[in-house]
């Protein structure tokens, strides 16, 4: 238990030393441009001088004025969604509302989504139907290989709401992970669904924040043919983080600590991200701290895709 805490507070030094001196390392753009990305590759950074149905016409530093046709706009980003290094121009975390597999407080933009696999077999596809509220749909998909393990193929859905603007450093958020086997029938006395009511508040923006989160743990199963539902005596807890290091690279710490009253342990990992515009790679460790075992339990190696429909403004 000592050995637990002791970890996870190292873990939380080091996440809030690098948050403090990241805070000094990136200037925000000035607030009032835009960065636009055409279909050919190229960007843009300015002030929309004036715009009409077909073109955008851009105050730019480095071109002066120029005029872009919306049809050869790819994407377009207001100015507090980036940021800039020097002169570089550091586009938008493509990955910023979770961090391993936790969720931190902010919500996917309208229109947004992403599609996300880890270890190769779990997969989730999340969208944003409103500028606070996301939802994720994902499976282990066994049934492909057969109707023997089709009844063992869990999924899960993951409704997130965020409360308020999303635009102060503070931002809170509730929602639910809910995990069933829609193929494996009803058995007269087991287990149906499992699942975890949660909130979490994050303090610091979209490139590097740190997040607390706490939830309590649910089950529903089946007794006498009725179905019951019961909850954890004890919260499980989460604190995680994000550090932008670089353009394209990030540090990404998701860790939990849960109890049983007699057994208590807490769950580490850290990992290098890789964040494109439009593919996003976590390669880690996961490692476990508890009177029993401390030590590395397996790697962890994460992919996740952006998309957005058209007509959404990232």
């Amino acid at each position: 238990m000592k050995r637990t805490a002791i970890s996870i507070s190292i873990v939380f030094f080091i996440l809030c030393s690098a948050f403090s001196q990241k805070e000094t390392k990136i200037e925000t753009i000035q607030k009032g441009a835009v960065h636009i990305e055409t279909t050919d590759g190229n960007d843009f950074i300015g002030k929309i001088i004036t715009e009409d149905a077909t073109t955008v016409k851009l105050s730019t530093d480095k071109f002066g004025e120029i005029t872009i046709r919306k049809s050869e706009i790819k994407k377009r980003d207001q100015l507090s969604d980036g940021s800039i290094d020097g002169n570089e121009y550091w586009y938008a975390n493509p990955n910023s509302t979770r961090y391993l597999f936790a969720p931190n407080a902010y919500a996917l933009k309208k229109g947004e989504g992403y599609y996300q696999n880890t270890w190769v077999f779990m997969n989730q596809v999340s969208y944003g139907f409103t500028d606070k509220f996301t939802v994720g749909l994902g499976t282990v998909p066994l049934f492909i290989f057969g109707n023997s393990l089709a009844r063992y193929s869990p999924f899960w859905v993951t409704p997130k709401y965020t409360f308020g603007g999303q635009q102060m450093n503070r931002n809170v958020a509730a929602g639910v992970f809910y995990f069933f086997f829609p193929f494996a029938g009803r058995e007269e006395n087991g287990p149906t669904s499992a699942g975890i009511v949660y909130s979490t508040g994050t303090i610091g923006n979209r490139n590097n924040n740190l997040s607390f989160g706490l939830g309590y743990g649910f089950g529903r199963y089946t007794e006498a043919g009725v179905v019951k539902t019961s909850f954890a005596r004890y919260p499980t807890f989460n604190l995680s983080g994000m550090y932008r290091v670089a353009k394209r690279s990030y540090i990404v710490s998701e860790n939990w600590f849960l109890t049983t009253g007699e057994y208590s342990a807490g769950f580490i990992t850290g990992a290098y991200r890789y964040s494109g515009k439009s593919v996003s790679i976590d390669i880690g460790l996961v490692a476990i701290a508890s009177e029993e075992y401390t030590g590395v339990i397996s790697p962890w190696l994460g992919v996740l895709i952006p998309f957005s429909v058209k007509g959404a403004r990232r």
